[in-house]
């Protein structure tokens, strides 16, 4: 996986997810475009 910025964003899609699913879906779609972007 990425550097450890990119982990610590994963963690908190993880914890999004568990209190909102729709919310941690919509944040790690968002961090995948962000990724595929930076290339």
């Amino acid at each position: 996986m990425g550097d450890a910025a990119t982990q610590g964003r994963w963690q908190r899609v993880e914890v999004l997810s568990q209190l909102c699913p729709a919310e941690g879906e919509r944040l790690a779609n968002f961090i995948l475009t962000l990724e595929n972007t930076n290339g």
